[in-house]
């Protein structure tokens, strides 16, 4: 929908139900939150990966392990820094999603090409450019697809029974088995104290029941047992 703003321009309000500003910026946008997390992950991580290259690079080649893995991973983590905040940079201007392939692309190539113009002059600045946008966009989808497989991953272990289950769908109850005689476990004879099965347990209280009702009837009609006619 458009409508009539300032000085007589038309803007769109809204796109894909979202209310926009006169600038066509989604008044809810909230991709910048988080900028600086993504910026310093991006370049520790190659700060540290540049670290662990040189290190084995000089071990293998007897060269000093140790000032070659903080010259590499001083220049990967300088190199990620501007990358990263140049897809950032991309990302605000565009009012895009975070980590979007678009937003590689352009940063790479404007790091890529600042980069190469300081340590190599003009001739190196359209293929550092290339070269930063074609690797920091493949990373950048292998990240991507990296972190659907976990998710994908993850959602295989789940059960597959719906863990809330439907008001309409009646759910079977499980009855306890019982178990038998034979397979309970017993105590000895022995012992004072034994364990009776649920059949055991309500056979000797219909007993009880059966001695109560008897002894009530002796009362009602006068005779006591013998046991209490001695004392």
């Amino acid at each position: 929908m458009t409508v009539d703003g300032p000085g007589g321009r038309r803007w769109r309000r809204e796109f894909d139900g979202r209310p926009m500003s006169p600038g066509g910026r989604p008044l809810d946008y909230r991709g910048s939150d988080g900028w600086g997390y993504r910026i310093l992950s991006k370049s520790l991580a190659a700060g540290g990966f540049g670290a662990g290259a040189g290190l084995l690079v000089g071990a293998v080649r007897g060269q000093p392990a140790l000032r070659l893995g903080l010259s590499v991973g001083t220049n990967f983590l300088i190199a990620a820094s501007c990358f990263g905040a140049a897809q950032e940079i991309s990302r605000e201007l565009r009012a895009a999603e975070p980590e979007n392939l678009i937003d590689a692309a352009v940063g790479g190539f404007a790091s890529g090409a600042l980069l190469g113009h300081f340590h190599g002059g003009r001739a190196r600045t359209l293929p550092m450019g290339i070269l930063f946008a074609v690797v920091g966009t493949g990373l950048q989808l292998g990240a991507a697809e990296y972190k659907e497989y976990r998710i994908r991953h993850f959602l295989n272990t789940l059960p597959s029974e719906p863990l809330i289950a439907d008001a309409n769908v009646e759910v079977p109850v499980v009855k306890e088995e019982e178990t038998t005689e034979e397979s309970s476990w017993k105590l000895p004879d022995w012992f004072p104290i034994q364990m009776l099965s649920a059949e055991q347990a309500a056979k000797r209280a219909a007993e009880q029941e059966k001695k109560r009702q008897k002894t009530v009837e002796n009362l009602q009609i006068g005779e006591l047992p013998l046991k209490q006619q001695k004392s």
